[in-house]
Formats: structure tokens, sequence, C-alpha cells
């Protein structure tokens, strides 16, 4: 089973999402001195079955939402989201944006904050890195970071998504089908750029051999 556990400021909670043996998503949440509670979000939205328990929860602070994010068993990206003191909510990404199905179990969402958007990272079948992305009050768009960035392909490995601050920069990592770690960055108003990470710590210990 696969667990997803964030925080959600907005709504002054905190959850766990999973997968059950029915495919139906769950969420196990908490708020400050209440009791869990537990509620099955497929069977509340009417959301598509899960293909399998990848899946990845998130907090929007720009879109003021929590949302969960997973794969159905047509290939099709799905998010349930909900705002406070509303219902849930769900969204097929693949339809509304004609983006390629998935494939596997890759598959990270995250916030960034400097962009005031959402994203969903995930691999086609080709074994490219495909970002979703949305801004608040815009519509869901996507793009390949593969052929974008040249970067290598990836078929059977996990990847990561996430924010860095500081650097102001929005990142996904993952380990390619040779083994090797790439990092695919962009900043806001800039290009994506693909990154060996590994074949660069290798030049590294190199030079100060």
């Amino acid at each position: 089973m696969n667990l997803h556990g964030y925080d959600w400021p907005q709504g002054g909670t905190k959850q766990i999402a999973y997968v059950d043996g029915q495919n139906h998503v769950m969420e196990l949440l908490l708020g400050y001195g209440d009791p869990w509670q537990s509620a099955d979000l497929t069977a509340l939205t009417g959301a598509p079955l899960a293909s399998c328990s990848a899946l990845a929860g998130y907090a929007w602070s720009a879109g003021g939402t929590k949302q969960v994010v997973y794969s159905d068993q047509q290939s099709h990206i799905i998010e349930l989201f909900v705002a406070r003191e509303s219902q849930w909510q769900w969204v097929d990404l693949t339809m509304i944006t004609g983006a390629s199905p998935a494939s596997g179990s890759a598959l990270a969402g995250y916030p960034w904050s400097l962009g005031s958007t959402k994203q969903v990272a995930y691999v086609d079948g080709q074994g490219h890195v495909i970002e979703l992305f949305v801004a608040r009050g815009s519509p869901w768009q996507w793009v390949d970071l593969t052929a974008l960035t040249g970067a290598s392909l990836l078929h059977q490995q996990p990847l990561t998504g996430y924010s860095w601050v500081w650097g102001a920069t929005k990142q996904v990592a993952y380990v390619d089908d040779q083994g090797e770690v790439i990092e695919l960055r962009s900043g806001l108003n800039d290009q994506w750029h693909c990154f060996n990470l590994t074949a660069r710590m290798r030049r590294e210990a190199a030079q100060k051999t």
C-alpha cells in the first residue's frame, strides 16, 4: 500500500490518502482537537477507480484547496480536490488537456508558490516525463519535459517533484533507465533544463583525485 500524508493549512487539518483493496481512494482526516475521520473519496465523488496504489496528495495555497491525484484504469490522470466548506469534486486531467496517458506508477503532485501553480508529473508509455500544470483562474496545460529537454527515458523507476524556495525553481527528479539520477528544473519565466546529477558527481569526484 502506498500512503501519502500532508498538511492542509487552509482547512486546519492533516490527512493521509491511500488506495484500498477495492481501488477506492481513501482519506484519513484529523482536525486539531477532533477525532480521526475516514472518507471514501471515490464513493463521495463518483470518480474512476484507481489502477494501482500510486497517488499524491498536497495542499495548494494559491487556490485554497487540497487535492489527491492518481492514475485510473484507463491510464488517465485523475484529480480529486476540495476547498474549505465545499464538497469534493473530481476532474480527468488527461481528458481536459489531451496529454499522453500514464504508464506505471511514477507519479508526483506538488504546489509551486512562486509561480502560483500546482502541477502533476508522471511518465507516459514512451518513457517520457509529462507535466500537467495550472495557475489559478487559468486552464490546465501539459508539456512533455523529456521532449523539451532531451532528457533520458524513464520506464520503471518512481519520480519526485517539488519546489525550491531559495532557488526560485520547481523540479522533477528520477532515476533513468541507465540508473542515473536526472533532475529537470525550471525557474519563473525560464526554460526547462536537464541535469544528470550522477554524471556531475562523477566529474567532481574525478577532479578531486
